[in-house]
């Protein structure tokens, strides 16, 4: 089953590249059934990469999640899922063009993990740390969708400022809109957070006897970033080019923990991958 499992992320890999080119087609000749054709795509891949977990589930035969790999797939898999949510109710297939490619990234750099499905760690295993992960994984694919918001949030603003009605930008959402999906998805990954904070702080001290771990840390300084996201927004009506780049640099920690916190800063975190 493993050997079908990886067919199927090669695969899936592929499909989402062919709905990031049609979502780019969309977003330039504006036809009905070119986006509709991107959307069907994208919801494919989502099943070719659901069967993919699923063919490592029964492989592994235990929940997924503990390794590098498995943490970057399923994150992948919740930013497709949280995507297709968005766009049913928002009718937003503009940032299919930075989901997409985004997901694609991510599948390939899981590949440079990839290793067959083993028993886990004894500090791994249980689900209460289960529970910890799938928390993560939620919030971090919450958060790349409120940056590829953002993104597009600074993009269309650039344009309103430059003053070119013929420019391609101008096909972007409105800012009210971009502003709104990042504010939510925020939302929705901030509660996430604060369940893998909770968990991950509980489990640490557990484990270890202190908080005080470099993903700990890491894993609280995105946690306040995000807070203070929201403290601002309700408190002096932050909104705009403000929350967008406060929303990206967010998400650089997010980034930043699985690359740089976890593989060389962590202290006692034994596993690596």
């Amino acid at each position: 089953m493993e050997k079908v499992s990886v067919f199927l992320l090669w695969l899936a890999i592929f499909v989402y590249a062919a709905a990031f080119a049609f979502y780019a087609s969309y977003f330039i000749s504006r036809k009905q059934i070119t986006g509709t054709l991107a959307t069907a795509i994208t919801v494919c891949g989502g099943l070719i990469q659901t069967g993919s977990l699923f063919s490592r589930w029964l492989s592994s035969k235990q929940s997924l999640g503990a390794s590098a790999y498995e943490s970057l797939v399923i994150v992948a898999w919740f930013v497709i899922i949280g995507y297709l949510v968005i766009e049913h109710f928002a009718d937003l297939k503009t940032l299919g063009m930075f989901v997409t490619p985004l997901v694609c990234i991510f599948l390939i750099k899981a590949w440079s993990y990839y290793h067959p499905p083993g028993p886990r760690i004894e500090v791994l295993r249980g689900s209460f740390i289960s529970a910890h992960f799938m928390s993560m994984f939620v919030a971090s694919a919450a958060f790349a969708i409120a940056a590829g918001a953002a993104v597009l949030y600074l993009l269309q603003e650039w344009h309103f400022k430059r003053k070119k009605s013929d420019s391609i930008l101008g096909r972007l959402p409105s800012l009210q809109i971009l502003d709104d999906v990042g504010h939510k998805s925020i939302i929705v990954g901030f509660l996430f957070l604060t369940t893998t904070l909770i968990t991950g702080a509980i489990r640490a001290y557990q484990v270890w006897g202190t908080f005080f771990d470099a993903i700990v840390i890491a894993t609280f300084l995105t946690w306040a970033i995000y807070a203070f996201y929201l403290v601002l927004r309700v408190a002096v009506g932050w909104m705009g080019r403000r929350s967008a780049i406060l929303a990206l640099a967010g998400f650089l920690f997010v980034i930043s923990i699985r690359f740089l916190v976890v593989p060389y800063m962590s202290f006692l975190h034994g596993f690596k991958g």
